[in-house]
């Protein structure tokens, strides 16, 4: 699955998916995966350099393979390749887009208007299937479809 961010002012942000139970800065738990606008990737507070620097005007994709079980993320259309082999333990867990912003603003679009990019192989996350949706009444008990 796919959505993008537009980042439209200047400042920190850092996008990617998260389960319900991930904190609020996304990246630093073993929840959540974020691409901040550092070039760095993140995960359980482990922060290593990936792709490039993104600021205003920038288009960041964020791609969801649940099939391989990876995440990607692309700068102006450009694959930065791999960022995250999910872990198994979160491989059966419902995630979701995710965001953190420190003074900066982002526009989102998960598929309601034309994409800048849409990568091969992915849709956008409004056209998720039905199979891998979670509905809110199941998100409240921690269950998926």
């Amino acid at each position: 699955y796919y959505f993008e961010a537009t980042c439209t002012d200047d400042g920190l942000c850092r996008v990617g998916w998260s389960t319900k139970a991930a904190g609020l800065e996304l990246g630093v738990d073993k929840q959540s995966f974020g691409f901040g606008g550092t070039a760095k990737k993140s995960h359980n507070r482990q922060f290593d350099t990936y792709g490039d620097t993104f600021a205003k005007g920038d288009v960041v994709g964020c791609m969801l393979d649940a099939d391989e079980g990876t995440i990607s993320y692309s700068k102006n259309g450009a694959h930065l390749g791999v960022a995250f082999e999910i872990p198994t333990h979160l491989l059966r867990s419902a995630l979701y887009p995710g965001v953190s912003l420190k003074n900066a603003e982002m526009l989102f679009n998960f598929g309601a208007t034309k994409f800048h990019v849409l990568p091969a192989g992915y849709k956008g996350l409004n056209d998720i299937l039905p199979e891998h949706a979670v509905s809110a009444e199941m998100a409240q008990v921690g269950k998926s479809a």
